[in-house]
């Protein structure tokens, strides 16, 4: 991010106008939908790091995804797949409050973005691809939050 500043944006929900709600709530669902349909597609049915306890429920992993601003959840019960769809997830609203040069912002979001567009390769490539770009995403995305926290800072150390 060479010459270009991550900073945080002041505007909680910024960009979301009004018109737009009911087409938000609709994605929302929509969005959500698909990733119930497509979490544990490998079918566990035990958690990574634990044996004895049952693999989470695709409603619990979006529940706590919508909830993981903290550093307290690490998804290490979820194998990779679902691991990386839950930071991509994350990583994607995270996003959403950076200031970021277009170049940068569209690098990141193409890796996050929910699925690969369509015909980009059969239905196998795609888990891989998209787990590995998200993975990478997820990865330069909070690389990008922890710049700007730290560059807030220092603003905040300078002007105090």
């Amino acid at each position: 991010m060479s010459g270009q500043r991550a900073t945080r944006g002041r505007g909680g929900r910024g960009g979301h106008r009004p018109q737009d709600r009911f087409s938000s709530i609709q994605l929302y669902h929509a969005r959500r939908q698909e990733a119930l349909e497509y979490h544990n597609s490998q079918e566990f049915t035990t958690s990574r790091n634990e044996a004895h306890v049952p693999y989470p429920a695709g409603e619990a992993v979006w529940e706590r995804s919508n909830l993981a601003q903290n550093d307290d959840e690490t998804f290490e019960d979820l194998y990779l797949i679902d691991f990386s769809a839950a930071h991509r997830r994350i990583n994607r609203h995270a996003l959403r409050s950076l200031s970021l040069s277009p170049y940068h912002k569209a690098l990141l979001n193409r890796g996050l973005q929910h699925r690969l567009d369509e015909g980009e390769g059969n239905h196998g490539t795609n888990k891989l691809v998209e787990t590995t770009m998200g993975y990478a995403a997820a990865i330069g995305a909070q690389a990008a939050v922890e710049r700007a926290d730290m560059a807030g800072e220092v603003c905040r150390c300078l002007f105090e």
